[in-house]
């Protein structure tokens, strides 16, 4: 006697619509970013010469005039501010910035500015 068989095409559908029929399960869904509230705003008196890089408390803008200033994510306040001539977008993480300039690559300490280590 032949075996009844289902096709793959039939199989999908099934599973298809019996995910589209199933009740939904509260609690779950998007998380709701709107709307969406300005915290504070801050004007840069100087153009941003690489992209920002962000750490869990501080963003960190490498600024015209060869600087690289952290803001306070929660205030707006500046914490510091450096000279450092990036050549690359700076990376937080670890507790450190991390940027080239020219063929080196230097870490800062991410609470004060101050060097942590350069390579040559």
């Amino acid at each position: 006697m032949a075996q009844p068989t289902t096709t793959i095409c039939c199989s999908a559908a099934a599973l298809i619509a019996s995910i589209a029929l199933a009740p939904a399960k509260v609690g779950r869904g998007p998380i709701p970013f709107f709307p969406v509230r300005t915290v504070w705003s801050l004007a840069l008196n100087n153009q941003l010469r690489q992209p920002p890089a962000y750490d869990a408390t501080r963003g960190y803008f490498a600024i015209d005039g060869d600087r690289l200033v952290a803001y306070d994510l929660v205030s707006g306040t500046q914490q510091w501010i450096v000279p450092a001539a990036l050549t690359s977008a700076p990376a937080a993480g670890g507790g450190s910035i991390f940027f080239m300039q020219g063929d080196s690559l230097t870490a800062l300490n991410d609470v004060d500015g101050s060097g942590a280590w350069t390579t040559s």
